[in-house]
C-alpha cells in the first residue's frame, strides 16, 4: 500500500484528488475524494439515475476503461497524445488510478491548458503547440 499525504495533493477536481506517485515522479495517482465517493454520488443522484450500479459513478473506472480502449486502438498515440495508464494502486486513501505525469522543462508539474491561458493568454508559442497537437490528433484519427 502506498502512503499518500492528503495535504500534498497537487490538484483536486469535483470528485478526485491527484497526487504525485511517491516513488515515481513520472506518474500521478488519482484517488476518489471521500466526500464525493461513488456511493455518495449515487445516493444523491436523481431517482432515475440511482438504478445504475455504483461503478457507473466512479470516474476512475470510466477513465481506466477509456484509456484501455485508446491504448488498444491507438497504441502509437499513448504517451505522445494521451497519457499512459499504469493501472490500479492501493493507497492509504483507497484504490487509485496511476497515469502519466506531465512536467515542464523545469521539472514542475505542468499547468493545464486552461491555467496557462488564464496566466499568459494565447501566446504564439501556445498557439503553435495547440496547432501541432490538433494536427497529430487528426493524423492519428482518434475520435473525440
Amino acid at each position: 500500500m502506498l502512503p499518500l499525504d492528503l495535504d500534498l495533493f497537487f490538484a483536486a477536481g469535483g470528485n478526485r484528488c491527484c497526487f504525485e506517485h511517491p516513488s515515481d515522479l513520472d506518474q500521478c495517482i488519482k484517488v476518489n475524494r471521500k466526500d464525493r465517493s461513488p456511493e455518495m454520488k449515487k445516493a444523491n443522484a436523481v431517482f432515475y439515475k440511482r438504478i445504475r450500479p455504483v461503478s457507473a459513478f466512479n470516474e476512475n473506472l470510466e477513465e481506466k476503461r477509456v484509456m484501455d480502449t485508446l491504448e488498444n486502438q491507438y497504441p502509437d498515440a499513448v504517451g505522445r497524445l494521451i497519457p499512459k495508464c499504469y493501472g490500479w494502486v492501493e493507497t492509504s486513501y483507497g484504490r487509485g488510478l496511476s497515469t502519466s505525469m506531465y512536467r515542464n522543462s523545469s521539472g514542475e508539474i505542468s499547468a493545464s491548458l486552461e491555467a496557462e491561458l488564464l496566466r499568459s493568454g494565447l501566446t504564439d508559442e501556445l498557439q503553435q503547440a495547440i496547432d501541432d497537437f490538433v494536427k497529430e490528433w487528426r493524423l492519428a484519427q482518434i475520435p473525440s
